[in-house]
């Protein structure tokens, strides 16, 4: 499947529908035609057709969703998109990736990836990220380092067409990705970890399977050693 019908562009809560039209605009600069909205408070109308310009038609099939659950229900990756960096390398929630890092990941999948834009006064939420493989930022002046969405899309999609999108390798799905998260958690438990500590490493693990594009075969054997391992933990328990 070619890039462009396999990236999905999610808005959440957007709150002005000229930044609709432009996120519409700068997709189809960049081949690009997937957009999604989360409980908008925007509508689309006359300004947001008027920024789209030669766009339009993307505003006629955007898909309108109430969750951000729904929007990326058939995406094998979920990239969130942020303007805060972590201040300390403790932080792994928002340890982030500059778009040409996340474009050469998603170059070498062939599998469906939704970009998620937060609000244009907040953002996403911490919880909202964590439902994201990988957290993206864009490198800014610390001075005033947010970027309005639609220059943002902009610039993510840039640099995802440019990247090339030749050796597609064989993603795990996205639930066989939460099943071995699933089963690291479990294993933290059976060995009595530190619920702060367990957190904190489920979260490691999930920005190491993000990055690493484990195959179908990887993930089996990653969820039969966690699993295992947990059988063989209990086994041994007094």
């Amino acid at each position: 499947m070619e890039l462009g019908k396999r990236i999905r562009v999610v808005l959440v809560q957007p709150k002005y529908s000229g930044n609709i039209g432009s996120v519409a605009r700068a997709m189809k600069n960049f081949g690009f035609s997937d957009l999604t909205l989360v409980s908008p408070l925007a509508k689309i109308d006359g300004l947001a057709r008027m920024y789209a310009v030669r766009a339009q038609e993307l505003l006629d099939q955007v898909n309108v969703v109430d969750t951000i659950e729904e929007a990326i229900r058939d995406s094998d990756l979920v990239v969130g998109t942020t303007a805060r960096g972590a201040v300390s390398r403790s932080n792994l929630l928002r340890s982030s990736y500059t778009p040409r890092e996340v474009a050469r990941i998603v170059s070498r999948i062939a599998s469906r990836a939704a970009f998620l834009f937060g609000r244009e006064d907040m953002g996403l939420r911490n919880d909202e990220l964590e439902s994201c493989d990988i957290v993206l930022r864009i490198p800014s002046s610390r001075i005033y380092p947010t970027l309005n969405v639609s220059t943002a899309v902009a610039i993510i999609l840039y640099e995802l067409y440019c990247t090339s999108t030749s050796g597609y390798v064989h993603r795990a799905t996205s639930e066989a990705v939460s099943r071995i998260i699933f089963e690291a958690d479990l294993l933290l438990g059976a060995a009595k970890y530190p619920p702060f500590r367990r957190k904190r490493a489920v979260r490691a693990i999930k920005n190491i399977l993000g990055r690493s594009l484990p195959s179908p075969r990887e993930a089996s054997l990653l969820m039969g050693l966690f699993r295992k391992a947990r059988v063989r933990l209990a086994d041994q328990t007094p």
